[in-house]
């Protein structure tokens, strides 16, 4: 396996959460998980999910703030997802920003999920939501589609059913969501912000 940045992953723990929760739903959603070794090396895991038809997936999450999915629900919905769409996660290419906002490029994280795109060891991006990404619409817009869809990768949003293969309308989606979250940002923002006044008044 190529090297890769440990900044920017998860704790063993939730690592190895994340692995059995996908284990648990493959399972379940009828993969054949007889002959897999979760402790096997990576490069074992992966020929098994590639001779069983599956793509190989990375998750990506970002939390911020309480307002959020957690760290670990973000992966697990991820990880339940790409288990019932033919798809594996291996617990090492998991990345994830811990109390970082969403508009800055500098992430560990996301510097991490550069490192496994120019590698190319996955098939798949999977996130919560688009906004995981970037909190402003049009920067995921442009993340998505220059560094996922004209690189040959595919990205799927597991919460709002985006999916760049359906080249037809994953545009559309995303640039509707991010006006949503967008909208709902700013509300948040406005009610805090009428708070604060309230109690200096």
């Amino acid at each position: 396996m190529v090297s890769l940045p440990e900044l920017g992953s998860t704790t063993p723990t939730l690592q190895l959460e994340v692995h059995q929760h996908w284990l648990e739903v493959a399972r379940a959603s009828g993969i054949d998980v007889t002959e897999f070794n979760a402790g096997a090396p990576f490069h074992e895991r992966v020929s098994w999910a590639r001779s069983k038809g599956l793509l190989i997936a990375t998750a990506y999450s970002r939390y911020s703030t309480k307002l959020q999915s957690s760290t670990a629900d973000q992966l697990k919905a991820c990880a339940a997802y790409a288990a019932k769409n033919g798809m594996y996660i291996p617990p090492e290419l998991i990345c994830s920003d811990e109390g970082v906002k969403g508009k800055t490029t500098l992430r560990d994280g996301l510097d991490r999920l550069g490192a496994i795109l120019d590698a190319k060891l996955i098939d798949v991006l999977l996130v919560f939501k688009m906004s995981r990404l970037f909190r402003l619409a049009y920067q995921g817009f442009r993340f998505i589609q220059e560094e996922i869809v004209e690189r040959g990768f595919r990205a799927v949003s597991v919460s709002q059913q985006i999916d760049t293969k359906d080249e037809k309308s994953w545009r559309l989606q995303v640039g509707i969501h991010g006006l949503i979250d967008d909208s709902f940002t700013e509300a948040v923002a406005d009610h805090w912000s009428g708070r604060a006044t309230m109690y200096i008044s």
